[in-house]
């Protein structure tokens, strides 16, 4: 379990470059990883670079995403 957080990267979402170095941190790809954020450009930005990326409306939104998993 890891969490990243942009003010330490140095980096802001939806930018590219702070996906791929997570994924990079992570020594993974994209689609072995899952996103979720409330602003929907945060998603895209994710999904640009491969990661699969969820966008939360409200809480059972996540709930909802890991009962079809």
């Amino acid at each position: 379990d890891w969490v990243f957080l942009s003010h330490e990267m140095g980096l802001s979402k939806p930018s590219p470059e702070i996906y791929e170095k997570m994924l990079v941190d992570l020594g993974t790809s994209g689609d072995r990883v899952i996103f979720f954020d409330d602003l929907i450009a945060n998603v895209e930005g994710a999904k640009a670079v491969g990661i699969q990326a969820v966008h939360v409306t409200g809480p059972e939104v996540i709930f909802d995403y890991f009962k079809n998993v």
